[in-house]
């Protein structure tokens, strides 16, 4: 049996998310392994104050081996929530609800209106997740 198709696209999302994370920590190791050369060379240009950031020091391989952890916690979660398991359906809810409310703390505090647009995902997330075949799907692993 297989997920139904709101469980399907929050996962797509996340496995999205995860190897754009992944992209990112290879970019940044390309910069740091090629001392800003590799990526100049195919015309992508770089502000030299963040690439004087990145290559001083030990920051750019912490942030190269953070964002892989972060990587690969969420190709974890879309993967788990495709085998119904419901840990990850729970972190997934966790993480959007508290996204929505930092960002509606944001926009009220700042009087931001634009940052409501950050509300997008996590509130389709919570709702393809609640629906009636989602719940079933974590709690028996049907639908």
């Amino acid at each position: 049996m297989t997920a139904p198709f709101s469980v399907h696209l929050v996962a797509l999302f996340q496995y999205v998310a995860g190897l754009l994370v992944l992209l990112g920590a290879v970019g940044i190791a390309l910069l740091l392994y090629g001392h800003g050369r590799i990526i100049d060379e195919r015309r992508i240009q770089v502000p030299q104050a963040v690439r004087e950031r990145i290559q001083g020091g030990q920051a750019g391989w912490v942030m190269v081996a953070g964002l892989g952890v972060v990587a690969l916690m969420w190709l974890t979660i879309a993967r788990s929530l495709q085998r119904g398991q419901q840990w990850a359906r729970i972190t997934v809810l966790t993480l959007s609800m508290l996204s929505i409310a930092a960002t509606g703390y944001d926009a009220y505090h700042f009087q931001d209106g634009p940052v409501l647009v950050g509300l997008a995902l996590p509130v389709l997330y919570v709702l393809l997740l609640s629906t009636r075949p989602a719940r079933s799907w974590f709690r028996w692993g049907t639908w």
